[in-house]
């Protein structure tokens, strides 16, 4: 118990963790406020704060710089407010294992980040990842958690993508800017059967560069659905087959993007639409919209199509 107006507390000797709040379950550790520290790993913690088991506490002023593998660790904790959280230059040794600036982990869900930033960080900036054991934590993996304002940029060298979709369901991007010029902007789930669903971004910017792609395992996702964004300036915004379950609304804007994925057409200037040789004559059967994308796959919608990989792809049954 106590205020900390501004204390800076810097790791002297190897540690897993300079701040770890926590309690047993079920009842958790909850209310509180946790605020106005800086915590520096000095590249000798492996991270700065995990949050475990932790209900309805806020975390807010907080700076969390060179740990070695993870700045912010969300494991199984739910109804947390994260606000003015930066964490940045962490993650140095991460080399093939999965870790991220902040990791959502075992089941963490409906955590509320406000104007966070999350930037130069190794591995991810933030990862997504992890089945909880309910009931106490979601099952599915990190779901429900919303993101307001906040910023995702500034690669390092072992930057692999700025977010990581492994599992989860309903976690929501509002008003975000992602940056990223690495290879992956947002990278799917490596495992077929992930439950990683139904994620929304909603008035985000996304930028790239002429060698970035998009989104990478979409495949691997159901109803990750972009609206009102903003995209500019990758080389293509998926690979093959990653279209086939992600919606990209026909109110975004794409600006100086060469492909819609790897192997589909150029996006035309004239018509604003994906796909040079796709045929705009659709079928209207009522107030559905039937049409047949590039790929000869068959494509439902309840608006006039804005590109070939807009709607949904119908699937017959046993498929």
């Amino acid at each position: 118990m106590g205020e900390s107006p501004g204390t800076r507390l810097l790791a002297l000797q190897p540690m897993d963790v300079i701040i770890q709040v926590d309690a047993p379950l079920p009842l958790g550790s909850r209310l509180g406020t946790v605020g106005n520290l800086a915590l520096d790993g000095s590249a000798l913690a492996d991270a700065g704060l995990r949050v475990g088991g932790c209900v309805q506490r806020t975390f807010e002023h907080l700076s969390i710089v060179n740990c070695r593998v993870s700045g912010l660790q969300v494991v199984g904790s739910q109804n947390n407010l994260f606000l003015g959280v930066d964490v940045e230059y962490n993650g140095t040794s991460v080399s093939s294992a999965r870790h991220g600036g902040l990791e959502l982990l075992a089941g963490a869900g409906n955590n509320c980040f406000v104007r966070c930033e999350f930037n130069r960080n190794g591995g991810y900036q933030a990862l997504i990842n992890g089945k909880g054991s309910p009931p106490l934590t979601f099952e599915a993996g990190p779901s429900g958690n919303l993101f307001v304002s906040c910023i995702f940029e500034r690669r390092q060298a072992n930057t692999r993508a700025a977010i990581y979709a492994g599992c989860g369901r309903l976690n929501t991007w509002v008003r975000c800017d992602v940056s990223h010029d690495g290879s992956v902007m947002i990278e799917g789930p490596d495992d077929a059967s992930a439950t990683c669903a139904l994620w929304r971004f909603y008035a985000c910017g996304f930028s790239g560069s002429p060698s970035t792609t998009f989104l990478t395992g979409g495949n691997r996702t159901w109803g990750m659905v972009f609206d009102s964004c903003l995209f500019e300036n990758f080389e293509s915004m998926s690979d093959a087959t990653s279209s086939q379950r992600v919606t990209i609304l026909p109110n975004n804007q794409v600006s100086g993007v060469n492909k819609w994925d790897s192997e589909a057409p150029l996006l035309t200037p004239q018509t604003q639409i994906f796909g040079g040789r796709w045929d705009t004559q659709h079928i209207l059967l009522g107030s559905a919209h039937l049409w047949v994308d590039p790929r000869g796959e068959l494509r439902y919608g309840t608006h006039t199509p804005t590109g070939p990989y807009d709607g949904r792809k119908l699937v017959s049954e046993g498929q």
